[in-house]
């Protein structure tokens, strides 16, 4: 099925992961690596925790996205909880993880958390950084 799945927003993000990530009892930490045309070439489960512990380490992050040559990336990640509400530590990740693929000349399209009760894109909601939606 790699390569011809083709993920433009938050909503093809949710659909794509959502049977794997809604009801599970642990917070997962998923990068979905994509081409330069958002085929997705694979997605790699990061880390996986307790809510207080995850702290994906943006070093694998970018390391697997530079490993695959992917030009794009999406990371995603749940809360148990049901609540896909972004968390304070939620936006500083996505912050951190941004200005790590500017600097390896990877564009980092979207952060979405996915809940019982649906889904959290920071590229929906212009929280991508610089105000501006991500294509």
């Amino acid at each position: 099925s790699n390569g011809k799945i083709k993920i433009g927003n938050g909503v093809d993000v949710f659909n794509f992961l959502k049977s794997k990530l809604r009801g599970a009892k642990k917070e997962k930490f998923l990068v979905v690596l994509l081409n330069s045309k958002n085929y997705v070439i694979r997605t790699i489960e990061v880390a996986e925790g307790s809510v207080s512990e995850v702290r994906p380490f943006i070093r694998e992050v970018i390391s697997r996205t530079l490993e695959y040559f992917a030009d794009r990336l999406i990371c995603v990640h749940n809360h148990p909880s049901g609540d896909p509400s972004p968390s304070p530590e939620d936006r500083a990740l996505t912050n951190d993880l941004i200005r790590a693929a500017d600097c390896v000349e990877v564009k980092l399209l979207d952060h979405v958390i996915i809940a019982d009760d649906g889904y959290f894109s920071f590229n929906e909601n212009g929280e991508m950084g610089n105000g501006q939606k991500r294509e």
